[in-house]
């Protein structure tokens, strides 16, 4: 028996007697519920012969349509190609801009392009709280929280880009257009986890303010492990760098929900390599060091520094505003916090590096020795761009030769192999060219009577990380428990 409730699929004839389906709108479709499909209307609708309808002006139809439904502009649409053509713009602009809303919300591209075409995607569009609903029970990334926050394009775009339902070249094209018309981006959400709904609102005003590039694109760096979709991100990261937005202070993950280094293993996975895991350092250079960030990032960063007139060596006066504050949550409400020097930990770099030369479920690099030739490259760029001194040179380029070395030795016997000893064959090697606490350096070192806040940037030895009572406590009870 069919459900009576279904749609119903009808043909119009086209041009050259060809056949146009359609569904008629049913009870589930209205206006009101956020899963109703996103609609689209057909190019040519067949003319009825009693269309008494069509014979009233333009200006008495459109005043009809002011109190109709969108399924209902849809139907009046689709009863002649008269009123077809009156009436498809008025429904691509009806209730908010409603039809423009669900295409960005779905990833829907082409709806998006015609709604462009039909001029009803304005660029400082505002959406209510009215158009979400809070998702029972919360998930993971926070989505239940839609419901309690006011949405723009940007909003939508990014969660769409995050989720997959976009292609990093679909995003691009929505950004420029958002960009060129002086659309509002950077008033974006944050990561959600662990925030309440007037916080979340707090952070994007700062982000607003400070010009921030939206924070789901440099999470990205965090979260995925595809290397296209990390291509796209950077894609996406440079050209708003290029149009004057900021990288922020700090990219907080909390606790990375959704992904990779969050993803469960089992416990044949941890037999096989236990990872370094978080380091819960938000600096950018430390996440842009990261073997799955492209070195454009970093460069497109230190080129956005320099036309801000400054350099990672630079003193610290000059450090521009986006760089040197950060928001802090206090008992009598929030601040913008002035900060001192940016510091990069090396052993944190340490820590990255270990993951992306062995974590199998983590990302992989495309051909042996792409770890390390990342890693120059993006000490070429810091030497270009006076992002060092010597002695931070030579401890990264000391990093640089045991990466070499262990790319060496997982040639000779194997990623597998080489896993089963990763604690001395790996770890050991990473950090055995890194000078000890007794040993002294000209950078920051372990107390923090020896920070230095001179400059924009540093590199530091401040953090130390030991990683054998890590492996022992690990080892000794089941991470299954």
């Amino acid at each position: 028996m069919s459900d009576p409730q279904g749609s119903k699929t009808t043909e119009i004839e086209g041009e050259g007697g060809s056949a146009v389906s359609c569904q008629t709108p049913t009870n589930d479709q209205g206006p009101d519920n956020p899963k109703a499909p996103v609609e689209k209307l057909p190019d040519r609708v067949e003319q009825p012969e009693d269309a008494y309808l069509v014979k009233m002006p333009s200006e008495i139809i459109l005043s009809i349509t002011e109190h109709m439904d969108r399924q209902s502009l849809r139907s009046l649409a689709l009863t002649s190609s008269e009123l077809h053509y009156t009436v498809r713009a008025e429904f691509y602009r009806s209730f908010n801009y409603e039809t423009y809303r669900l295409a960005l919300k779905t990833g829907d591209f082409d709806q998006i392009q015609r709604c462009i075409a039909h001029n009803a995607a304005p660029v400082d569009i505002v959406w209510g709280k009215e158009h979400e609903e809070p998702a029972t029970p919360a998930h993971e990334n926070r989505r239940d929280l839609l419901g309690y926050l006011d949405h723009k394009p940007i909003n939508y775009l990014v969660f769409a880009f995050e989720e997959g339902k976009i292609t990093a070249d679909q995003c691009l094209f929505v950004l420029r257009r958002l960009v060129e018309n002086r659309g509002d981006i950077a008033t974006a959400w944050t990561d959600f986890e662990d925030l309440e709904p007037e916080r979340i609102g707090k952070r994007a005003e700062f982000a607003g303010k400070m010009k921030h590039i939206p924070h789901y694109f440099l999470l990205a760096f965090r979260k995925e492990i595809d290397n296209a979709k990390l291509e796209g991100a950077a894609s996406i990261i440079c050209y708003l760098s290029a149009k004057g937005f900021n990288f922020p202070r700090e990219v907080p993950a909390y606790l990375y929900n959704s992904g990779f280094e969050s993803r469960s293993r089992s416990r044949e996975d941890y037999l096989e390599f236990v990872p370094m895991g978080r380091t819960y350092d938000h600096a950018p250079i430390t996440w842009m060091m990261r073997s799955a960030c492209p070195p454009s990032v970093l460069e497109a960063f230190l080129k956005r520094l320099r036309r801000q007139g400054a350099t990672l060596t630079s003193p610290l006066e000059k450090c521009p505003e986006s760089l040197r504050y950060r928001q802090s949550y206090l008992k009598h409400g929030v601040i913008d916090y002035e900060q001192d020097t940016m510091t990069t930990e090396l052993w944190f770099l340490a820590m990255q590096l270990y993951d992306d030369l062995l974590d199998p479920l983590g990302w992989r690099p495309i051909y042996d020795g792409e770890v390390s030739d990342i890693w120059e490259s993006k000490l070429d760029l810091l030497d270009r761009y006076q992002g060092i001194d010597d002695s931070e040179r030579r401890h990264l380029v000391s990093i640089l030769k045991s990466l070499r070395n262990i790319e060496d030795k997982v040639r000779a016997q194997g990623v597998s192999v080489f896993r089963r000893n990763a604690r001395r064959a790996c770890w050991t090697e990473l950090t055995a060219m890194l000078p000890s606490e007794s040993e002294g350096s000209y950078i920051s070192m372990f107390s923090d009577t020896d920070s230095l806040t001179d400059r924009v940037h540093r590199f530091s030895l401040q953090v130390r990380f030991d990683a054998g009572p890590w492996w022992d406590a690990f080892y000794s009870r089941s991470p299954f428990e």
